[in-house]
């Protein structure tokens, strides 16, 4: 037996719907994609096969198996390729947790609209240039993605919003970015997470973050840089899913 948590009616009715899920299924699909990882070289020492975990990647890639296990390999071959930066050993190293209190990747804990996309608000610059290393601020971000793929059924079956305010970033912070490591992190979460990404809003934007948008935006997929703008929330995302503003 399956050992996932049940979805909302709300939930279950989407991910039939829009993933082309069909829950008397579900338990073949998990054992096709386990036994497939049996036999891959190295990734039967890496992979967690935890259930909820590969649900979240049928979930992601719309029950497709082969995208499926395409995005299964690519996450485990980061992780193990890039440990620094994308697998946290230790959560309670004093770094670690010092970002993690800084509040610079908040969940919102409403969805928009209640029931659709789960808000990410991205804090750039909210520490001072220089001090955490590109290392340090990518673990804990992709520690909390993780996090969100087990434990966060709404966010893998909605997908998610992000927000970046970058109201106290600067041209000091410019000057800390390493360009191969920032693809790295966005070819990650797009080639990776299994949670799609169905629109990034830019807000509060010096000139600084001008340069760093620059660099950042043809590194994204084509189909995503059309889903990154700069608009007035306000019409966009209700109110009480934005109380931080």
């Amino acid at each position: 037996m399956l050992q996932i948590r049940p979805l909302s009616e709300n939930l279950e009715r989407t991910a039939k719907e829009e993933l082309n899920e069909v829950p008397e299924r579900l338990a073949e699909e998990v054992r096709i994609l386990k036994t497939w990882i049996e036999q891959q070289p190295l990734m039967d020492i890496w992979a967690n096969t935890d259930d909820q975990l590969l649900i979240a990647f049928l979930r992601g890639c719309k029950h497709n198996l082969q995208k499926a296990k395409s995005k299964i390999n690519s996450y485990f071959t980061w992780k193990r390729k890039f440990p620094t930066m994308f697998s946290a050993k230790d959560v309670d190293k004093e770094r670690f947790r010092e970002i993690f209190r800084l509040g610079l990747y908040l969940y919102l804990p409403t969805p928009l609209h209640d029931n659709g996309p789960r808000i990410l608000l991205v804090r750039n610059g909210v520490y001072p240039a220089g001090k955490y290393s590109v290392d340090e601020l990518s673990v804990v971000f992709i520690a909390l993605l993780d996090i969100l793929m087990l434990e966060d059924d709404n966010a893998v079956i909605n997908g998610l919003i992000i927000i970046c305010d970058s109201k106290t970033f600067t041209i000091s912070h410019c000057f800390y970015l390493n360009p191969i490591k920032l693809k790295r992190i966005i070819a990650f979460s797009y080639e990776a997470i299994a949670m799609r990404i169905k629109s990034t809003q830019n807000i509060c934007t010096p000139k600084a973050f001008e340069f760093f948008y620059r660099l950042a935006k043809p590194m994204l997929p084509a189909k995503q840089q059309e889903r990154v703008s700069e608009q007035k929330l306000i019409f966009y995302i209700p109110i009480k899913g934005v109380f931080y503003f």
